[in-house]
């Protein structure tokens, strides 16, 4: 089973044969019921809480290129949360501004609120780790690719 955190337009959910996805447009939601009423579609602020209350554990918890479109205090909350919903694995993508020369295009957008250099990857591999789970990621250099596994 598979929880996605921003799932906009449901494209990867769908391609991953997903459960559930959350997004905060509420216009994205109602046309995914619509196209796909099989899943499960709630508009919602996963910033906010009690958005999780009615939700059961997923087997794997997505967050596809959400991360950078949140203020950076927000990011912890919301991956411990994706933690306690997840049964086994949470997967998160985020463009790779290590080197921002290199990758201007994908990692400055004027919806992100920050970019994801060395330090802030660092913080978000300690926060992932926390309570014995295992990670292992990597980068194209375009994107940074982190799963996360519960031991």
């Amino acid at each position: 089973s598979i929880l996605e955190l921003g799932c906009s337009g449901g494209h990867q959910l769908l391609a991953m044969q997903g459960n559930a996805g959350i997004d905060l447009n509420l216009q994205i939601i109602r046309d995914n019921k619509k196209a796909h009423p099989d899943v499960l579609w709630i508009c919602a602020d996963v910033t906010q809480p009690g958005w999780d209350i009615m939700l059961p554990q997923f087997d794997c918890v997505t967050l596809p290129e959400l991360v950078e479109h949140l203020e950076w205090f927000q990011v912890t909350p919301l991956i411990r949360k994706a933690k306690q919903l997840a049964k086994r694995r949470i997967l998160i993508t985020t463009p790779d501004g290590r080197d921002y020369k290199a990758n201007a295009r994908n990692a400055c957008c004027f919806k992100h609120r920050f970019i994801v250099t060395e330090p802030k990857l660092t913080e978000i591999f300690q926060i992932c780790r926390e309570d014995g789970w295992w990670l292992d990621w990597k980068s194209d250099g375009v994107f940074v690719m982190i799963r996360c596994d519960k031991q």
